[in-house]
């Protein structure tokens, strides 16, 4: 048995940009809820929220119109393709032309033609769900306290103004309001009820998601430290036990996490009243008590609110992610645009569009051949377990795991003698220039950046990267810190220790000041390279890494931890796996010293001895923060000429400009 439920008039009590935006939203629980927008007046506002084991069956929801409400649930086994309309109609006091309005629309929204026009609104859906061979509500017969879906204003009519209605007429068991569901609300849940027949193969099964849990960790630290190290040929295996023993001994040490309940003893005791007094059919009473407790369950959860992130700020840690763990949803692309401009809200075409753009991104389209790596005397030192626990300090905590699941709090727990461990098999991955196959993968989150939403280039993509490999790289990047920090001019900011965007932005303040002062010429223009970390050539960052003299052996485990390495995408259905070949990994903390090394040994061919503003004795010609970059010229003609080159540089190493972002200030 599934259900739907239909929600009508809905409200979001966030922002003002939130009603005028849909949802798409992931609960905790495995629901999935669909909320459309209100019309200016405040009229309107479909949704529905879909049963945990019909989530994996969901292809799209459309928003036709502020009353119609498209859900499109994909064949999956036995079940067959089902299409649910959702529709909110107008009651009989509007106007002729907006109950025109609509029937048109709805007309319009199920491809039909419909001969008959209403004679009266009472009997116009039904009248149009039996015409087009639909199933609704009126197809059951209900009791009429158990029929109505709308109540006026002190309870002296009731109207049935919401209808479910589906393309299959056998599949729909029932459809009827949930009396008991009452929020203080004028309209009342409207559920509907499929069953399929599962002979065959079931749909795909959509795991619950239970309370997170919490771990002891004197007690995960005292498991853990039951660990005999022993040698193993093979990497992966070894690895693999190592990674497994982590996982067993934080499952033996979990517990469950005690929550505290959210309404206060005095909102239940109004909540108990309000149910009262709607039994007794105190339809006056009833509504004071709604309102008292709509206010009253809002002031309970703004104390809480107030209450956990007084108590974050005490404690030290993070209060955006304190903020972040209110939120028991997550939110989800709704539509994407395809390359040829139209728009698409099926998931399974989204998931293409997602595919071919990735696919595109991390291929490598500029031919370099591989650097050649020049001999050194230099002896990689064995890793000690003091680097370790050095490296185990820096990773912050509450990051999100990579697919193995170990976090950073795992490290941040492990006794000597795991460090140990880690020590020696950083030290054999150093020496054999070999990493665990694991590592070669991993896993992307992708984060909305801003403007157009459908864009899937308005999304930043994270990769999730296992936590070892991250301390790994943590290892090598305080080793060969200092060497490509003296290689980068005072001119980059990005990612030095004493550097900050204050620096430049207070340079270019004065730049700008003097130059109004004594009315020199002044022409700023901002460079913005375009998904830079993606797209920069892996032989371009190794041959950097050697020209800066970071010693080869080190670049022989970066181009090892960049070879065939795999991601994967899983934004509805199934993995979406992508082969990349080129750009550094938004995620590892080496890749903005890799990212910013690789810049500078682009920067160090141009020739602009000659180019830019004087200042204090020198020629300034740029100022970089990472992958931004300014160019300050006299005049218009040189910033052409330095924009020209650093295009055309960029380009032999994968990078592009940013004609959309890109732009230029001139004074006078």
């Amino acid at each position: 048995m599934m259900t739907i439920c239909q929600e009508d008039q809905v409200r979001r009590h966030w922002t003002d940009r939130d009603e005028e935006t849909p949802l798409n939203a992931t609960f905790d629980t495995g629901e999935e809820l669909f909320l459309g927008t209100c019309d200016s007046r405040g009229v309107g506002g479909v949704g529905v929220l879909v049963n945990t084991n019909l989530a994996m069956n969901i292809d799209s929801f459309e928003q036709l119109t502020t009353r119609i409400g498209l859900l499109r649930l994909r064949r999956c086994g036995s079940m067959p393709a089902l299409t649910v309309f959702v529709a909110y109609a107008p009651t009989s006091s509007y106007d002729e032309d907006e109950i025109e309005a609509f029937y048109m629309d709805w007309r319009s929204s199920t491809g039909k033609t419909i001969h008959s026009i209403r004679s009266s609104l009472a009997t116009s859906t039904p009248r149009l769900a039996l015409e087009e061979r639909l199933r609704n509500f009126t197809s059951f017969r209900k009791p009429t306290s158990l029929r109505w879906t709308l109540e006026s204003p002190g309870g002296e009519y009731h109207n049935e103004i919401d209808h479910i209605i589906v393309n299959r007429r056998f599949c729909l068991t029932d459809v009827g309001v949930v009396p008991k569901f009452y929020t203080g609300s004028d309209h009342r849940l409207l559920r509907a009820r499929f069953f399929f027949s599962r002979k065959g193969e079931k749909a795909a099964k959509y795991k619950k998601r239970s309370s997170k849990p919490t771990i002891n960790w004197d007690l995960f630290t005292t498991l853990t430290g039951f660990w005999a190290d022993t040698v193993v040929d093979n990497i992966d295996e070894e690895y693999e036990r190592l990674i497994q023993h982590l996982r067993d001994s934080a499952k033996k040490a979990e517990g469950l996490r005690t929550t505290k309940r959210r309404p206060s003893h005095e909102t239940l005791e109004l909540i108990r009243k309000r149910g009262a007094a709607r039994a007794a059919g105190n339809n006056q009473l009833t509504s004071e008590l709604a309102r008292r407790c709509r206010e009253a369950i809002k002031e309970d959860l703004k104390e809480r609110r107030a209450a956990v992130l007084a108590e974050a700020a005490e404690a030290g840690r993070s209060i955006r992610n304190t903020r972040r763990d209110f939120a028991n949803r997550k939110t989800k692309m709704t539509a994407l645009r395809r390359p040829d401009g139209t728009i698409t809200s099926s998931r399974r075409v989204m998931e293409k569009v997602i595919y071919d753009f990735y696919s595109d991104l991390f291929d490598s389209h500029v031919h370099l051949t591989p650097c050649h790596l020049r001999e050194d005397e230099y002896v990689i030192p064995s890793v000690l377990p003091s680097e370790v626990r050095h490296a185990i300090k820096s990773v912050k905590n509450r990051t999100a795991p990579g697919p193995d699941r170990i976090r950073p709090e795992h490290l941040k727990n492990l006794p000597t003698a795991l460090v140990n461990t880690l020590a020696r098999l950083f030290t054999r991955y150093l020496s054999e220039c070999k990493v665990p196959s694991q590592w070669k993968t991993s896993r992307i989150v992708q984060l909305y950046k801003k403007g157009y939403p459908q864009d899937i280039g308005n999304y930043r993509p994270i990769c999730l990267l296992s936590v070892v490999y991250k301390l790994f790289t943590r290892v090598i990047l305080n080793r060969i810190e200092r060497t490509l920090d003296e290689g980068q001019p005072c001119e980059q900011a990005g990612f030095r220790k004493g550097f900050s965007t204050i620096d430049h932005i207070h340079t270019v303040t004065r730049l700008i000041e003097v130059s109004r002062e004594y009315k020199m010429p002044l022409c700023l223009t901002f460079i913005d390279l375009k998904k830079a970390f993606d797209t920069v050539e892996t032989e371009a960052v190794l041959e950097a890494l050697g020209n800066q003299g970071v010693p080869t052996q080190y670049i022989r485990i970066f181009r090892e931890l960049y070879s065939n390495f795999t991601t994967r995408i899983s934004p509805f259905y199934e993995d979406i796996t992508i082969d990349v070949r080129r750009g550094v990994r938004q995620g590892d903390t080496v890749s903005p010293k890799l990212f910013t090394a690789t810049l500078e040994d682009v920067m160090r061919r141009l020739e602009w001895d000659n180019m830019g503003v004087r200042v204090d004795g020198r020629l300034l010609h740029h100022l970089r923060f990472a992958d931004d970059i300014v160019l300050i010229t006299p005049s218009i003609s040189q910033a052409e000429r330095m924009l020209a080159d650093s295009d055309d540089a960029c380009g032999k190493i994968g990078l592009q400009l940013n004609l959309t972002k890109t732009m230029f200030m001139k004074n006078g």
